[in-house]
């Protein structure tokens, strides 16, 4: 979708832009399912200390209609390097569970879960997304660790999904 769509609050009116874009073999291997509409970043990184971590949170217009349905957009941050030899994600809920529309919502891991809808109010369209989540990852100094950082539709290129990364987390 448009970053600007994502500007609140919420009308209910269900943000959703078809980019026609690909979507991401790794987010769809995560819940079995084609992606579409994938918005990735990566990047290289050399830490000082001994422990990276990336503040997050991640929404979505599916919400509530669409959970537990096919509709299952998702979100992943993966890891390489020293300690990670395959990629690894550690953008999840406490336990190892990904995040996505199926996995986080008012009824399944409803304490990760912001309700967008009832009552509107946060500054954001998106009818739902989770409290703020931590991707904890314990390195070595000087190594250098590669991210992928990806979000997209699952089973459709509609209904906006999108991710917050806190600054200088």
């Amino acid at each position: 979708g448009l970053v600007d769509s994502v500007a609140g609050p919420n009308t209910n009116g269900g943000t959703s832009t078809f980019m026609g874009t690909p979507g991401d073999t790794d987010l769809g291997a995560l819940v079995q399912l084609q992606t579409y509409d994938a918005c990735v970043l990566e990047f290289d990184c050399i830490p000082y200390g001994d422990t990276l971590l990336f503040n997050f949170a991640f929404g979505s217009e599916e919400y509530q209609e669409f959970v537990n349905s096919g509709f299952n957009d998702v979100f992943a941050i993966w890891i390489t390097g020293a300690g990670f030899p395959v990629p690894t994600n550690v953008a999840t809920i406490p336990g190892g569970t990904p995040v996505s529309i199926n996995n986080v919502n008012g009824t399944t891991n409803s304490s990760y879960f912001v309700d967008n809808e009832n009552p509107p109010g946060q500054q954001c369209t998106l009818d739902g997304f989770t409290q703020n989540l931590t991707a904890f990852a314990v390195v070595t100094p000087g190594a250098t660790y590669h991210f992928k950082v990806a979000v997209a539709d699952v089973s459709d290129g509609i209904f906006d999904s999108a991710v917050m990364l806190e600054a200088f987390s």
